[in-house]
């Protein structure tokens, strides 16, 4: 890594441990912790994993468009991309509409493209996670539609 890039993960780093911070500080640290010690550590730890699975599975979804685009990205780099992306749509105000002008520019800075196949490629990732959240939700209101009664 060269000392460009070293510096922004550094800062990029300190700049998410602030946003932690400021979360924490506004939530309540206290109430955070508890919670987490008073929950089964079997759960929290699969939430965990559950968390990064779903962040590799997406970042494979990017390598695959970026692919598809011409762009070559290794699978670990896509990863972190990825989730830079995911953490710039929470971060930014508009959410995707702040987020993804960010995670075009991270696309492109490293995997050498330029700005607009990054656009489009996270573009088209996030339509890509559209289907199954509509495919999940009617799955889900179909579900509670057949079995609850009215009364």
């Amino acid at each position: 890594m060269d000392e460009r890039n070293r510096r922004a993960f550094f800062l990029g780093v300190v700049g998410t441990l602030i946003v932690f911070a400021v979360l924490l500080f506004v939530v309540g640290a206290e109430r955070v912790i508890d919670s987490l010690l008073s929950a089964d550590p079997m759960f929290v730890l699969a939430t965990f994993a559950l968390a990064l699975g779903w962040l590799a599975a997406w970042s494979l979804m990017l390598r695959t468009v970026l692919g598809s685009l011409g762009v070559e990205i290794p699978v670990v780099t896509s990863f972190f991309v990825y989730t830079g992306a995911v953490f710039a749509n929470n971060v930014t105000p508009f959410g995707q509409a702040g987020g993804e002008p960010i995670a075009a520019l991270l696309i492109s800075k490293v995997s050498d493209s330029e700005y607009e196949t990054g656009l489009v490629s996270i573009a088209s990732v996030d339509v890509l996670n559209v289907v199954p959240s509509i495919s999940l939700i009617l799955i889900g209101v179909g579900y509670y539609t057949t079995t609850t009664t009215t009364a």
